[in-house]
């Protein structure tokens, strides 16, 4: 070997370095600004927020003669499906905020409740559900749409002050409702909610 072809060779390894420097430099770089300066903002709420609701959830004995058999998986889907629903409607409330509601009402269900949104800024109201009883009515034979009654749900609705740090006033209420659920885009939303004495 001669010198030329040993210098040709020590080039090449250090430029390998330099270029395995170079990438991991980069790579790291690149680490840095998506974890320390993320995209999303700081009010940003991970899907997981929505889906945390403390109340209590069982099922009562389905009505006899139901269109269709219901499985333990939906059953399991719907009841997560449910909470997360009214947690986001809860939320949606406090914050005066639609944006979750998309993912746990159809359209209509939606506007319904952005249509109780309070106009004045002096007051918060809160609410928080505690329980749900409920009962199958109806599955349909292709999984898709279920109807089901929630039976004496237990409803606190506080209102705050303007800086939320006092409650105004508290109610405690019971209340029935008649629901529909429709499986839309692999998603159960609620398309109907009436409540019944």
């Amino acid at each position: 070997m001669n010198k030329t072809s040993v210098s040709r060779i020590l080039l090449s390894i250090g430029f390998l370095i330099a270029m395995s420097l170079l990438v991991f430099s980069f790579s790291r770089m690149v680490a840095y600004f998506n974890i320390g300066t993320a995209s999303k903002s700081q009010f940003y709420v991970t899907s997981d927020y929505f889906a945390k609701n403390e109340a209590s959830l069982v099922w009562a004995k389905d009505d006899p003669n139901i269109v269709g058999p219901i499985n333990k998986y939906i059953r399991k889907d719907l009841s997560e499906a449910y909470l997360a629903a009214w947690h986001s409607r809860n939320l949606s409330i406090r914050d005066q905020n639609s944006n979750s509601l998309p993912n746990h009402f159809s359209e209509d269900m939606a506007q319904r409740i952005v249509s109780h949104f309070q106009s004045s800024k002096e007051f918060n109201i809160e609410e928080k559900d505690m329980n749900h009883k409920l009962r199958l009515h109806t599955i349909s034979l292709d999984k898709q749409v279920v109807s089901f009654s929630d039976e004496n749900v237990k409803v606190i609705q506080n209102i705050m002050n303007e800086a939320r740090d006092s409650v105004v006033s508290s109610t405690y209420t019971v209340l029935n409702y008649n629901v529909v659920m429709a499986l839309d885009d692999g998603r159960w939303r609620i398309h109907s909610l009436v409540s019944r004495l």
